[in-house]
C-alpha cells in the first residue's frame, strides 16, 4: 500500500525516525511547507505566463539536487530507472522525491500543460492531459461543477425576468 508516494513501511520507519529526533523533524516539516509553496509559485507564475521567483527556483532545485544525489539505478518492472534506495531513513526523503517530480515536469515537454484552475475561488494548478488540451477546472466534480451550477442557475434567473 502506498502513502502519498511512500509504502506504508517506509514512511512507518519515517515517523519513528521524526519521534527519535523532533527537532530535526520540526526543521524538515517547516522545509517542506517552504518548498510546497515554491512549487505553487513556479508553477502558478508559469502557468500565468510570468516568469518564476529565482529564489522558489533555488528551494526546489536544492532539494531536487539533494535526492538526485542518493539515486541509484535500479530494475523492476517498468525497467531500469532512478530511484532513492528504499531503505534510508533520511527524513527529507519525501521533500527529495516532491521536488524531483517538480523538477522533472519543469524540465520536460509537458510543462505547457501546466494551467490554472479557472474557478476564481480556487488557486489550484494542475497538469492537463486531455486529448485537446481544453480542461479548465482543477477538479470536474469540484471547481467544475460550481462553476457549471453558477452558469444554470444565472440562465434560469434571466429566463424567469
Amino acid at each position: 500500500e502506498m502513502a502519498d508516494g511512500l509504502d506504508a513501511q517506509t514512511a512507518q520507519r519515517l515517523a519513528r525516525r521524526a519521534q527519535q529526533d523532533p527537532r530535526r523533524a520540526a526543521a524538515v516539516y517547516e522545509l517542506g511547507i517552504a518548498l510546497r509553496e515554491a512549487i505553487w509559485g513556479v508553477f502558478s507564475a508559469l502557468a500565468s505566463g510570468e516568469v518564476p521567483r529565482e529564489v522558489d527556483l533555488g528551494l526546489i532545485g536544492d532539494a531536487a539536487a539533494a535526492g538526485r544525489a542518493r539515486e541509484r539505478l535500479v530494475y523492476d518492472r517498468n525497467g531500469v530507472g532512478w530511484s532513492l534506495p528504499a531503505d534510508g531513513d533520511a527524513l527529507e526523503r519525501p521533500l527529495w522525491e516532491v521536488a524531483c517530480s517538480a523538477a522533472d515536469l519543469l524540465t520536460s515537454p509537458e510543462l505547457d500543460r501546466v494551467k490554472e484552475c479557472a474557478s476564481t475561488t480556487c488557486e489550484w494548478v494542475f497538469l492537463d492531459r486531455s486529448k485537446n488540451r481544453s480542461r479548465r477546472w482543477c477538479d470536474m466534480s469540484d471547481c467544475g461543477n460550481r462553476a457549471k451550477a453558477r452558469r444554470f442557475h444565472a440562465k434560469k434567473q434571466a429566463a424567469r425576468a
